[in-house]
């Protein structure tokens, strides 16, 4: 059992809404508590679009984990390249922009889930679990079991493949990005 409680991956699962902030610019990691105070479920860190790196994501993830506010990372793209460094410190969601094919989003999982789901490499010391020394296999099923990944559809091709990306285990939420969809279609 994991130290620390993805707690909005668990509303979702009960079939409850979530609320959060996005952060892309003046990320420090009291936006954690801030966060918490206004009764956020998550704080989505943009890597994508927000000018911090991953050492100001990671200090922000850590200071979440102290709260009730799950740490998530969208990353700068769907290779999702820093995901692992990120989820071994302390992020408990990846979102990945441009998902547009269940290929795609199996290489998400590939990157972020561990075996046999995925090809996530195995680290020691992790804070989601208080850096609590403990078998492989019991770590790599806890972090997994409250690790969300998210896939970003945002292209009319997404959309017409919106179910088989769904579909695909080791995925748990498909997130419309309208911005980049809308100026797709020209709207």
């Amino acid at each position: 059992m994991p130290i620390v409680a993805n707690h909005a991956h668990e509303k979702l699962k009960g079939g409850q809404l979530i609320i959060g902030i996005m952060v892309r610019l003046n990320c420090t990691v009291e936006i954690a508590r801030v966060a918490e105070a206004c009764d956020h479920d998550f704080v989505l860190l943009d890597m994508q679009h927000g000018g911090m790196g991953i050492e100001t994501a990671i200090k922000v993830c850590h200071a979440a984990l102290s709260t009730s506010v799950t740490p998530l990372v969208r990353v700068s793209s769907k290779q999702a390249t820093d995901a692992s460094r990120l989820l071994d410190n302390g992020a408990m969601g990846i979102v990945a922009p441009d998902i547009d094919s269940a290929e795609e989003a199996h290489h998400l999982v590939s990157v972020c889930r561990f075996p046999p789901l995925g090809k996530r490499s195995v680290a020691i010391g992790y804070p989601q679990l208080g850096y609590a020394a403990m078998p492989i296999v019991d770590a790599s099923r806890a972090l997994d079991e409250n690790t969300m990944l998210v896939a970003m559809i945002e292209t009319e091709k997404g959309v017409e493949n919106a179910e088989e990306i769904a579909a695909v285990e080791g995925i748990d939420l498909l997130f419309v990005g309208s911005g980049d969809l809308l100026a797709g279609m020209g709207i």
